[in-house]
């Protein structure tokens, strides 16, 4: 390109295009909307505006601080804690009629805790984190596999398809498989170990924990 053409392109005059308005005249046009609107700047803003003032005024002068633990405390008596309200508790503080009701049982409480919505909804929602995390489990799936198969040979690598087909194919948690969970859990803690939790799945003893012992009640792959 010549370089006559290039200083012709170098700089363009804004305000020779049609229909563009210089910033003297887009600032009255500004003016006159802000003037316009009535709901921009109200009472209320301007009084909050003043308070902040006040307040920041205040928090750099010592003495006024030092003056407001004696005399600077005040509430506002339309919301205070002695309003009345309908339907409030007003009987003696204790445990609910609900409660109370229930047989002295730890399991028994337990599962007014632990209510059957509150196993749907746990459910549901494992489910659907399940689906969401299927393509970041894949590929953490086969980088485990490549990495047993640096060490062993023998070592199956499956393709990403694969993996994730199985990984489609798990069938729902069920809200009752939680509460077997948590009883294996239970279990577990009543006689702690400091070995893996997959070890309770093994085939043969491993140390103090017997074989087969949560395989009969839910596969290790669950």
């Amino acid at each position: 390109m010549p370089a006559d053409d290039i200083e012709a392109y170098a700089v363009i005059d804004l305000e020779e295009e049609e229909g563009y308005e210089t910033d003297s005249e887009y600032n009255e046009n500004v003016d006159i909307n802000i003037d316009a609107c009535d709901d921009i700047s109200s009472d209320e803003d301007e009084e909050a505006v003043n308070a902040d003032d006040e307040l920041l005024e205040m928090s750099q002068n010592k003495t006024q601080i030092k003056a407001v633990k004696h005399s600077g405390w005040r509430y506002d008596t339309d919301t205070s804690s002695a309003q009345e309200y309908p339907g409030l508790y007003k009987s003696a503080p204790g445990p609910s009629e609900a409660v109370l009701a229930i047989p002295e049982l730890p399991i028994s409480l337990f599962f007014f805790f632990m209510s059957k919505r509150s196993c749907q909804h746990v459910a549901s929602e494992s489910n659907q984190y399940h689906d969401q995390m299927i393509t970041q489990r894949t590929a953490k799936i086969q980088t485990r596999q490549k990495m047993r198969r640096s060490k062993d040979s023998c070592v199956e690598v499956q393709t990403r398809k694969d993996i994730q087909q199985r990984l489609c194919e798990m069938k729902q948690i069920e809200p009752h498989e939680l509460i077997v969970a948590l009883g294996l859990m239970f279990a577990r803690m009543m006689c702690p170990h400091k070995t893996r939790l997959s070890y309770h799945w093994a085939m043969t003893s491993v140390g103090a924990i017997p074989r087969g012992t949560f395989g009969q009640f839910m596969p290790r792959n669950r």
